[in-house]
């Protein structure tokens, strides 16, 4: 099958097999074309699809979300005004709030899960598809991507978004409540997260990361001799 239709460098080296994530039944990984996808052949489940451009756009959403991240961390979430008094919140005031208010197990859990993990998942997704938009592989893009596919369910910047949508429907009843532009931000954050995720092609970027590191092994041996 041409370079062209398979959309990546492939590894073709030894037998490969898929394993559905409802029922566990093995089958053979056969390539596909671009947009088409593989169904279970015991029940029906979806088992992997070829997903069109999928290194080019996880990079556009990941930097997207970095960018975007940065404004969420420097303007204001919202303002609150009640009774002649006014006050802007930021997403580090709220930690602050929070660890004062003691609670400070929530306020760290509150940054971990909407600031820290969110900046580490979006910056290691750079560190891997950057190289690899050039025929690279950074150093340990490996165990980036383990870490990367380990993020995915601890990152909740979706959860902190709708509960600031449910805080924000009972604040408007006591109080004059202007969105700021970090809470678009963060909407905007949660998108590209998702979309990036959504893109992300787990046989593709595999197969990337070990066709570089490949290609640098043989040219380690070529300069060796």
């Amino acid at each position: 099958m041409k370079e062209a239709v398979r959309g990546w460098p492939r590894i073709e080296e030894g037998e490969r097999r898929v394993a559905c994530h409802f029922c566990d039944c093995l089958h053979d990984y056969a390539p596909l074309l671009e947009t088409e996808s593989a169904q279970c052949q015991n029940c029906g489940e979806s088992l992997y699809r070829n997903r069109p451009r999928s290194l080019q756009r996880v990079t556009s959403f990941a930097l997207s979300a970095l960018w975007l991240m940065f404004i969420v961390l420097l303007f204001p979430f919202l303002s609150i005004e009640t009774a002649g008094l006014g006050a802007s919140m930021t997403v580090w005031t709220c930690l602050l709030n929070l660890w004062e208010e003691s609670a400070p197990f929530l306020a760290v859990g509150t940054a971990l899960l909407v600031v820290i993990l969110p900046l580490l998942m979006i910056g290691l997704l750079l560190y891997i598809t950057i190289p690899l938009m050039f025929g690279r592989a950074g150093w340990a893009a490996k165990p980036c991507f383990r870490v990367v596919l380990c993020l995915e369910r601890w990152v909740m910047v979706e959860v902190f978004f709708l509960g600031a949508i449910v805080s924000l429907v009972k604040i408007v009843a006591i109080a004059t409540v202007k969105i700021g532009v970090g809470f678009w931000a963060l909407g905007g954050v949660m998108f590209f997260l998702a979309a990036a995720m959504a893109c992300l092609d787990k046989s593709e970027f595999w197969d990337r990361i070990e066709s570089a590191l490949n290609r640098k092994r043989d040219q380690g041996k070529e300069g060796g001799e």
